[in-house]
């Protein structure tokens, strides 16, 4: 199953209980609350099991002070709603990855974090710390 809105792309792969989402270019605070609540839309259906979500930074361009805010939002209602992991798909963007691991770091939820040069290396990762 796949959604988009806006530069914000995403896919689930359901029977694993991982998302992967991904953006290309410049996003805005309305697409990460539309991304935030489809994750939510997304899992509520998994009734409260362990997921995993992924997200492909690789082509997103850094982001202002106010989306920040709202991916630091979307770590916190993410981890109440049962995911356990983000791996974080960066190859080349040191200062992308960093401000990821901050993002994570500021929900303050414990979310288990990795950061990756391939979504499968993600992948094999998070369906190792769900199962």
């Amino acid at each position: 199953m796949r959604y988009c809105k806006g530069v914000q792309k995403i896919e689930v792969f359901e029977d694993d209980l991982i998302i992967k989402s991904g953006a290309d270019g410049v996003t805005n605070v309305e697409e990460i609350i539309w991304l935030k609540e489809k994750l939510l839309e997304i899992s509520k259906k998994w009734n409260g099991k362990k997921w995993a979500y992924i997200a492909d930074i690789s082509k997103l361009e850094i982001v202002p002070t106010e989306v920040s805010s709202e991916l630091i939002k979307l770590h916190v209602e993410i981890f109440k709603n049962g995911c356990v992991c983000v791996g974080f798909v960066e190859p080349e963007k040191a200062f992308i990855s960093r401000q990821a691991a901050v993002h994570n770091r500021m929900s303050n939820t414990g979310l288990q974090e990795g950061h990756f040069n391939s979504f499968d290396d993600a992948f094999s990762w998070a369906k190792e710390i769900i199962s």
